[in-house]
């Protein structure tokens, strides 16, 4: 059970890398916002490889970075850092 929660611990930290490499910060990153799916590659080998990925949805809350401060109200209150 443990080694599933690592797995998809880093699959979510490489699918928040590819975002903030594009210089977007998601700012709502919580359970109901990531949905496991499968690849729609053709690829028969990808496919059998890639059984299935997380993806993060509702970019609502989303900022280009850097920007400005986000105001307090933004974002789901239960998942929010203490520091912001």
């Amino acid at each position: 059970r443990w080694q599933a929660l690592r797995v998809l611990g880093r699959l979510l930290v490489r699918r928040l890398r590819g975002v903030h490499g594009a210089g977007v910060v998601h700012c709502d990153v919580q359970p109901e916002n990531v949905m496991m799916g499968r690849s729609s590659s053709e690829d028969v080998a990808v496919q059998l490889e890639d059984q299935a990925r997380p993806y993060l949805i509702d970019f609502g809350s989303a900022r280009k970075h850097p920007s400005p401060p986000l105001r307090a109200d933004l974002g789901s209150v239960d998942f929010n850092s203490i520091r912001s």
